[in-house]
């Protein structure tokens, strides 16, 4: 079986080789990068036997709200999910990435440059001309995962 993909030594230099775009910020987690750039949300997965999941997931700027479940134990939240969804997103819809104590203001700064996106990009009516990029790649047979 392949390794799965380990992030480079720069965060920054994976999501502008990903997507083709440098990232505007972002913040390293337990085994996944959240990045925003000029026009998406971007994680970048890096796949573990607790998280088999590689990959990329990316949505324009606006079709994506993001929340903040607050350090617990050593580790918060930052959570995707379906801008506008008028019933609660189904688990596949919701994805999360666990970030450290130690990076939460890093957190709270993605979080905030996302959400002035999304509202700058509503108020435009802007549609990324290139849509979501392709999400995780092939996970294991049987897997469901409800944070991914």
């Amino acid at each position: 079986m392949a390794r799965p993909p380990r992030p480079r030594a720069d965060p920054q230099d994976e999501v502008r080789s990903l997507v083709g775009e440098p990232p505007l910020d972002l913040v390293s987690g337990l085994g996944a990068t959240v990045a925003v750039t000029a026009t998406r949300v971007v994680i970048v997965r890096y796949g573990a036997m607790w998280r088999p999941r590689n990959g990329l997931r990316a949505w324009p700027h606006g079709e994506v709200d993001v929340r903040l479940e607050a350090p617990k134990r050593g580790s918060g939240r930052i959570v995707m999910v379906p801008a506008g969804a008028r019933t609660p997103p189904r688990g596949s819809d919701i994805v999360s990435v666990f970030i450290a104590s130690s990076d939460w203001h890093a957190a709270e700064r993605v979080a905030e440059l996302i959400r002035r996106e999304a509202v700058t990009a509503r108020r435009a009516g802007r549609v990324d001309p290139v849509g979501p990029v392709a999400t995780d790649t092939a996970p294991h047979a049987g897997h469901q995962d409800p944070h991914r």
